[in-house]
């Protein structure tokens, strides 16, 4: 029994500790680019900044992941945005590029791909 529960305390103490240093947003139908001022300090002298994967096609992972770039690039002026891909995905968006706004690339494109 004492494995068990110190797993358990040791669950919960992880549970309380992310409770306490977590930056809670509203929904991400909801969240708005204030939201996102606490990256401000982090990123303020950074070049890079890399979002990671969260999961595949989840919808609210990409409602996010949009916004916080939408923050980078209006509020912090960064200008580049590189996606991870495949051979063949790149090579479809390269030939593409030429027919699209960069905006309408961004929208029919690439996440048509």
């Amino acid at each position: 029994m004492g494995i068990f529960f110190r797993r358990k305390e040791k669950y919960l103490n992880s549970i309380e500790w992310l409770s306490e240093n977590s930056i809670h947003l509203s929904k991400p139908t909801e969240c708005t680019l204030q939201e996102f001022e606490f990256l401000r300090h982090i990123v303020k002298d950074k070049r890079i900044v890399w979002l990671g994967e969260n999961g595949h096609n989840i919808r609210e992972h990409n409602m996010m992941k949009s916004k916080i770039i939408e923050f980078l690039h209006k509020e912090m002026n960064f200008t580049v945005l590189a996606f991870e891909s495949g051979l063949a995905e790149c090579y479809s968006a390269n030939e593409l590029k030429k027919e699209f706004t960069d905006e309408a690339f961004l929208k029919n494109a690439v996440y048509s791909l």
